[in-house]
């Protein structure tokens, strides 16, 4: 679904795709949110093996589309749907995200949309950080988490819907 999606993404005005990556990161923000008011603390149910391909399949489809989209996807649908504690869908949503990640970048080269001189540099930055955000999730409560997650969601989504007025 990844490579699908991302030959159709690839042809869209770029200010179209900002919107829709703003929305939909608002939305699962919102869900999360509001799902923490409406029930108490869930505990986690074992795996459902069978239902994975299918939040694969959706995450690689917001891959193709929104580029990171897949983890943000897969990761309240392990947590929403499947039951899983926060950091358990954060590291199944990483497990979906490199391949399709490898897919997308590479569909996006081929359609002249990928600016290597400011990807590389972005790359590194992102390595000598991961492992410190990483250790960090895992020091956290499960709630705090996943309220800190649907903060940030939220947070990114107002930021690209103001756009170029922020800076």
């Amino acid at each position: 679904t990844t490579w699908l999606v991302a030959h159709f993404a690839a042809r869209l005005d770029p200010q179209i795709l900002r919107w829709l990556f703003s929305l939909f990161i608002a939305l699962l923000a919102f869900r999360m949110l509001l799902r923490r008011h409406s029930r108490g603390e869930q505990r986690e149910q074992s795996l459902n093996t069978p239902a994975l391909p299918l939040v694969g399949m959706a995450g690689g489809a917001s891959m193709g589309l929104l580029g990171i989209g897949g983890g943000l996807v897969a990761t309240p649908l392990l947590t929403g749907w499947l039951g899983q504690r926060q950091t358990v869908a954060q590291s199944l949503a990483l497990a979906l995200v490199a391949p399709s990640s490898l897919v997308a970048l590479a569909t996006y080269a081929g359609a002249q949309r990928v600016d290597w001189a400011m990807g590389l540099p972005l790359t590194l930055g992102g390595l000598f950080t991961v492992s410190a955000g990483v250790a960090l999730a895992h020091r956290l409560p499960e709630r705090k988490m996943r309220i800190a997650f649907a903060w940030m969601l939220l947070g990114t989504a107002l930021w690209l819907s103001l756009g170029p007025r922020l800076v």
